[in-house]
């Protein structure tokens, strides 16, 4: 019996998961690129369940793009990815958050200046530090009991200034090596950035190696 196409795009994500961790991201690619297509058939159909699969394929296609420092790409693939996000409601907020951190990448500056941003075109502008505070309050009322709520709510708590409680202690002494490496990864690149928010970047760094 031939996979449907969620089923399809879930092995390609799995596949090019595999590449990205042996470093071959231009494969890896081409591997999520691939599953888009038939999902997007899928959701004209009325399968409003290939929203999902489309929202986590385009923030696959964004962390691959990241990894490669080609962040205005990255950007928008995770703006693509919220679009789904948000149109369908998705309980994710995988795309929301990384859409925002990945500005911040792109453009400190924006920390403290969101007008600053206006001078990438190619992408729709946004208050960054806006957006992540009412997506703190999002996170916040996220099961805790899932680890990436527990990361994303310590993140964004510490990128707005928030008090992060317990979540940053838990993300770092309950959190899987998965979870935690991922958050360690990039709040390492965030705190080589000069922001407001640079010691606070740099403590929570230290916590979680």
């Amino acid at each position: 019996m031939r996979p449907t196409a969620i089923e399809r795009a879930q092995e390609l994500a799995e596949q090019a998961e595999g590449q990205r961790r042996l470093g071959e991201r231009i494969a890896a690619l081409k591997s999520l690129r691939s599953a888009l297509p038939s999902l997007e058939a899928e959701l004209a159909d009325g399968n409003d369940a290939a929203a999902a699969q489309l929202a986590d394929i385009h923030g696959q296609i964004g962390g691959a793009l990241r990894e490669g420092d080609r962040l205005i790409e990255a950007a928008a693939a995770y703006d693509e990815g919220y679009g789904y996000e948000a149109r369908y409601e998705l309980s994710s907020t995988y795309n929301a958050l990384n859409r925002v951190v990945t500005r911040i990448l792109l453009c400190p500056q924006a920390m403290s200046n969101p007008a600053a941003l206006g001078r990438y075109a190619q992408l729709p502008w946004l208050d960054v530090l806006a957006e992540l505070t009412r997506l703190h309050d999002v996170v916040a009322r996220r099961d805790q009991g899932d680890m990436w709520a527990v990361g994303d709510l310590a993140l964004t708590a510490v990128l707005t200034g928030a008090n992060p409680g317990d979540a940053l202690d838990r993300l770092a002494n309950e959190a899987g090596p998965y979870v935690r490496d991922a958050h360690r990864r990039i709040v390492a690149r965030l705190a080589k950035l000069d922001t407001p928010r640079r010691a606070e970047l740099e403590r929570m760094l230290r916590i979680l190696e």
